[in-house]
């Protein structure tokens, strides 16, 4: 019995170290490959956006003059196979001071948006675009200066745009419908909205039919915006429940749900979003007074995820259900614990990146990607090679497996295989990760290859 009893115990520690040798290895075999980097050089990068098959990748930026010290606005866009672009196109005017500040991309990559100071530009078949190609369209004075990265949006079909922005001393969303259709240089917007407060951010649902904006300590949210028209279209609700300025914000595929970040105060989550109205309380809030500086959602609405000023990212799982103030599903800091800049998260949920930056002095920084699973598992990092001035941008693809990432000193683009993507249905509607129906083929083969391996051990022990 006591020979017996010791042969178990053996058996189960050499199974054991089996199975974690076959698990193990699986779970950080892959690092980040860098597929592509460009040095763009007379223009930095202020603003990248990627394709959601992750195949083609459109970054805006300020071109330099060498003789004057002016700029202008540049677009490039680039396919996956190269970081040459494919095409670029320049404003040419430096007596306007036209910069592109943001930009958008459609889910297949062949309608692209960029924002600048004067005009709203739009390209569609951009994918069969070389050399340099003017812009399909684009809207007339649209917004003044101060722009972000994150006021510009488009439509997973490339049909519908909306842009927002100051304009003197007050605030101005517009939204332009069937972008696919229009030509010409001074192109009016289908619809618009100003307010008091300056906009900061906005998003569109993915089929263009629900806007959702932050403007001051405001969120304003406009249903059926394929169908309005007019000036002002005001919207259906505006919550004054942020306490604070809302720095970023995010609205689910099917328009449903909308989060939003204060950069002093907490996260505000609005379930049922398509049917509020009036000035409607959020369902749940998260991390009372924190300064958040960024956040994103998962399709669903059911995953989001917030980065501060300090170095922290918070994750919420089964965001839908939550109420009240509930404490996040895991909270991560950064080994640099400086501001994040940026937070991406995948369509199903299942991965996210982030990008933070450390001050070496006034206006030097250095920035580090992170990469993290939905169980708070860090999964890579990667640093920057050098300092960056002010400013960095990053967009992933909708299965996670590929991150585009920009800087405006060094003047660079970058392309990753972050090494996880998240497997996309055919027809391209992710649907709640079934976790069991994805670990049970791992799990069956882990027991028999242990079944074998604990047979072949017992016989050779027993030999001996």
């Amino acid at each position: 019995m006591v020979a017996e009893r010791h042969l178990n115990l053996r058996l189960n520690f050499f199974l054991s170290l089996t199975l974690l040798g076959l698990i193990v290895p699986a779970a950080y075999a892959q690092l980040p490959i860098l597929v592509w980097s460009h040095a763009t050089y007379p223009s930095d990068t202020l603003d990248i956006a990627i394709s959601k098959d992750g195949q083609y990748v459109a970054a805006v930026g300020k071109f330099w003059s060498d003789k004057w010290g002016d700029t202008v606005g540049q677009i490039r866009f680039y396919g996956r196979s190269s970081g040459t672009p494919l095409w670029t196109w320049t404003t040419e005017d430096f007596s306007t001071g036209e910069k592109f500040f943001s930009v958008a991309i459609s889910a297949d990559g062949d309608s692209v948006v960029a924002g600048g100071m004067l005009h709203l530009f739009y390209w569609k078949d951009a994918r069969s675009i070389r050399g340099a190609q003017e812009p399909t369209w684009q809207g007339l004075n649209v917004v003044t200066d101060n722009l972000e990265g994150r006021c510009l949006d488009i439509s997973d079909d490339g049909n519908y745009v909306v842009y927002c922005g100051p304009r003197e001393d007050y605030g101005i969303i517009y939204y332009w419908s069937d972008a696919k259709t229009k030509t010409g240089s001074t192109v009016s917007a289908t619809w618009d909205y100003s307010a008091d407060d300056f906009f900061h951010a906005v998003d569109l649902s993915s089929s263009g039919d629900y806007v959702a904006a932050g403007f001051g300590s405001n969120v304003g949210y406009w249903k059926n915006a394929r169908t309005l028209t007019g000036d002002p279209q005001n919207p259906d609700w505006i919550s004054t429940r942020p306490n604070d300025l809302v720095v970023d914000l995010a609205v689910s595929d099917d328009g449903n749900y909308v989060a939003a970040a204060a950069r002093l105060d907490s996260i505000y989550y609005w379930s049922g979003a398509s049917h509020l109205s009036g000035d409607p309380s959020s369902t749940w809030e998260g991390k009372l007074e924190t300064d958040f500086t960024s956040i994103d959602m998962s399709s669903d609405g059911d995953s989001v995820v917030a980065g501060t000023g300090h170095g922290e990212v918070h994750f919420w799982d089964g965001a839908t259900t939550l109420t009240d103030t509930p404490p996040p599903a895991w909270t991560a800091t950064t080994k640099s614990g400086g501001r994040i800049e940026d937070v991406e998260i995948n369509d199903a949920g299942t991965y996210m990146a982030v990008v933070a930056s450390v001050p070496t002095d006034e206006v030097l920084f250095y920035f580090t990607a992170y990469f993290f699973d939905r169980v708070g598992v860090l999964k890579w990092e990667y640093p920057y090679p050098s300092g960056a001035w002010y400013t960095i941008s990053i967009s992933l693809s909708c299965d996670g497996g590929s991150l585009a990432a920009g800087t405006s000193m060094p003047f660079t683009a970058y392309l990753f295989d972050t090494g996880f993507p998240t497997p996309v249905p055919v027809g391209g509607t992710l649907a709640p990760m079934d976790k069991f129906a994805v670990l049970a083929p791992l799990l069956v083969s882990l027991v028999l290859v242990g079944a074998a391996v604990s047979l072949l051990i017992k016989k050779r022990l027993m030999r001996g």
